[in-house]
């Protein structure tokens, strides 16, 4: 999956969430091995989706255009409600937040 924050002066975090308009937050990684998101990350930070695609997200991913960030800094992308629930669609399918299949284009 790659969340797409060009433009919206994304900065990178240690624990990355997504927001949700509504004012949900996502949170994914818990489940995860501590080795995976010690040598991976829970996200991967890149500057354009061709390199997200050639790298993390693979070759189709879902993509996910931010509609802004917010947190105590600019750390957090927000997605509207229909697109969490896309997201969501995937992820039961390919299990990709689990496996920290997801990338912020920054």
């Amino acid at each position: 999956m790659i969340i797409d924050c060009s433009g919206l002066g994304l900065a990178r975090a240690m624990s990355p969430r997504l927001c949700v308009t509504n004012k949900d937050n996502v949170r994914w990684g818990e489940d995860s091995s501590f080795d995976q998101v010690i040598s991976v990350g829970i996200v991967a930070y890149y500057h354009s989706v061709g390199a997200a695609r050639a790298g993390r997200a693979g070759k189709r991913p879902l993509i996910i255009r931010a509609r802004g960030v917010t947190g105590p800094g600019p750390w957090y992308p927000v997605v509207a409600p229909g697109d969490l629930a896309r997201m969501k669609q995937v992820d039961r399918a390919w299990d990709a937040l689990k496996r920290c299949q997801v990338a912020f284009i920054q």
